[in-house]
C-alpha cells in the first residue's frame, strides 16, 4: 500500500524537514485569502524551536494519552503553528459583535477549560461556531492543503490543548496575554508513524421518486482505524500489527493496543467505534470486508 494522501503523524523520519518560517509566512497568507477571514481575534503564531520545545514538554505532561515521540517531535519541529483566540476591541456595524471576542468573552471560555464555554450567552456560542471556529478551521485546511503542494505529507495536529487553557496560560500568558489555544500543528515532508482511517472516499446518490437530486459524499470512509509505518525510501504503509513494530521513543501507543495482534483482555485503553451504514459494512485498512 501506498501514500494516498497526507497523514496524522505519530512520528517522523528523521532526514526529512519541517517548513520553514518564510514556507508558513506563505502558507498563513495562501490560507488567509477567502471570504470568511476578518475575525480580528484569531491569530496563528509561527513557533521557533527554542518556545515549540517548551510547548512540547508542557503538553506532553498535561495530555498523558496522546500518542507520539515527543523527543522526535522536538527535534523535527523546528517551527510548528499555534492556532489561538485572543481579546480585541473594535467599533461594532449596526451593532453586530460576531468579528471579534472581547477580554470579558476571552476570560470566560478560558475558565470554561476547553469543556465548556465557560458561561458564554447563547447568542456568544452561536457567534463561536458560526463565525471564529469556522474560519480557524477553514483556515487551518488551507494552510495543510498548501502545504500538503508542497510535499509535506504529514501532520501532527493537538486540539487537546484547547483542554489546558489554564495551565496553559500560567506557563505561557506572559507571551500574548489571556488566549484560548485551539490547535498546536506541525507538517512534515516524511511522516514515519501515522494513523489513518480514510483510504478510499464513496458517496450516496439522494433521489425522490427515481429522481436524482443530490450526492452525499463521505469525508471519512467506514474502515478500520489503523496505524502504519512509512517506509523512508520506498513510501510504503506497513501496519502495525505487533507491539515489537513500535517504534522505541513513541509515548501513550498503549491507546491502540487494542488494534494489535497480541493485545489481551483489558490491554490499552483504545475503544473502537464503528462509523458505518446499511450501505457501507465495515471493512480493514486494505478495504477488505470484516
Amino acid at each position: 500500500m501506498q501514500m494516498k494522501k497526507s497523514y496524522h503523524m505519530i512520528r517522523a523520519h528523521e532526514h526529512g524537514r519541517c517548513p520553514t518560517v518564510q514556507e508558513y509566512r506563505d502558507a498563513i497568507t495562501y490560507g488567509s485569502r477567502f471570504p470568511h477571514e476578518q475575525k480580528y481575534s484569531l491569530r496563528v503564531s509561527i513557533i521557533e524551536a527554542p518556545l515549540g520545545e517548551k510547548i512540547i514538554d508542557w503538553y506532553r505532561t498535561v495530555c498523558t494519552h496522546h500518542p507520539a515521540d515527543y523527543e522526535n517531535f522536538k527535534e523535527q519541529f523546528q517551527n510548528m503553528l499555534l492556532y489561538h483566540f485572543v481579546p480585541y476591541t473594535y467599533k461594532k456595524r449596526n451593532g453586530e459583535d460576531y468579528d471579534a471576542l472581547t477580554e470579558t468573552q476571552i476570560h470566560q471560555i478560558i475558565q470554561g477549560q476547553g469543556k465548556s464555554w465557560g458561561g458564554l450567552s447563547d447568542f456568544d456560542i452561536w457567534c463561536m461556531y458560526r463565525e471564529h471556529l469556522v474560519t480557524y478551521l477553514l483556515h487551518c485546511g488551507y494552510v495543510t492543503s498548501y502545504l500538503k503542494n508542497l510535499g509535506f505529507m504529514g501532520q501532527m495536529m493537538c486540539t487537546q490543548i484547547g483542554e489546558h487553557v489554564v495551565s496553559f496560560n500560567e506557563r505561557f500568558g506572559h507571551l500574548w496575554g489571556p488566549t484560548q489555544p485551539m490547535m498546536l500543528v506541525a507538517h512534515h515532508t516524511d511522516p514515519h508513524v501515522i494513523n489513518s482511517r480514510m483510504l478510499t472516499w464513496t458517496h450516496d446518490t439522494i433521489e425522490d421518486q427515481g429522481v436524482k437530486l443530490a450526492e452525499t459524499h463521505h469525508v471519512g470512509e467506514f474502515v478500520e482505524q489503523q496505524n502504519f509505518l512509512i517506509d523512508a525510501e520506498t513510501k510504503a504503509l506497513t501496519p502495525i500489527t505487533r507491539k515489537t513494530q513500535i517504534p522505541e521513543g513513541v509515548e501513550n501507543f498503549y491507546r491502540y493496543y487494542t488494534m494489535l495482534e497480541d493485545h489481551y483482555e483489558g490491554d490499552g485503553g483504545h475503544t473502537h467505534r464503528d462509523f458505518q451504514t446499511h450501505l457501507h459494512p465495515r471493512t480493514t485498512a486494505e478495504g477488505e470486508p470484516i
